[in-house]
């Protein structure tokens, strides 16, 4: 790695030199939840039945396939599936879900 005259690394490019950056929150969110379920190694079915047992409504998998594509997902949702993508399988198995 090789440093700028200012001490930063040259390969860097400051976002702030570009005012019209702008980045697609969206888009990243959708990933998440791919690569939640991919993680998992779950269908779309399984995957909105285990995000059901961690939210207060149950998603159809049809919205899950929405937030995969095209939708936003919502906030708790994403949450739920960065929490489950970060859980180890016997994490998932300890915990004691209410239904």
């Amino acid at each position: 790695m090789t440093l700028a005259l200012d001490g930063k690394p040259d390969n860097v490019i400051p976002l702030r030199r570009n005012a019209t950056y702008r980045p697609d929150f969206a888009a990243l969110a959708r990933e998440q939840i791919v690569s939640a379920r991919s993680l998992l190694g779950q269908t779309v079915e399984e995957f909105a039945a285990t995000l059901g047992q961690f939210l207060t409504w149950f998603p159809t998998p049809e919205a899950v396939r929405g937030w995969e594509s095209a939708a936003t997902p919502t906030g708790d949702a994403l949450v739920a599936a960065q929490f489950l993508s970060r859980a180890t399988a016997g994490d998932l198995l300890r915990m004691e879900v209410k239904l």
